[in-house]
């Protein structure tokens, strides 16, 4: 949950202010396995406006860290496609 003082800061400053939290042993991402190759990173976002619904989904691959494929969708049902063409690439044989 972000703060009121870091929202604050970052609306004064018009760059976004954060407050890193301290490592603790066995907890948060330190719970994650070591980065693998086969890491995959991904992203889901909406953008809403009075005259427009989109989503945009975007996947990157440790391996080609230069090459990310956005899939992007302007209603629902192309959203469901996007998404469902997402997990079908992350499963094996996909």
């Amino acid at each position: 949950m972000i703060s009121v003082a870091l929202l604050h800061a970052t609306i004064a400053s018009g760059k976004t202010a954060y407050e890193p939290l301290p490592h603790v042993k066995g907890k948060g991402f330190a719970l994650l396995p070591p980065p693998s190759p086969a890491d995959v990173f991904f992203d889901m976002e909406d953008i809403r406006t009075p005259m427009k619904l989109e989503y945009c989904l975007g996947r990157l691959c440790a391996v080609s860290l230069s090459r990310i494929q956005r899939l992007v969708a302007h209603d629902r049902k192309e959203e469901q496609v996007a998404f469902e063409a997402f997990i079908d690439w992350l499963m094996p044989g996909g």
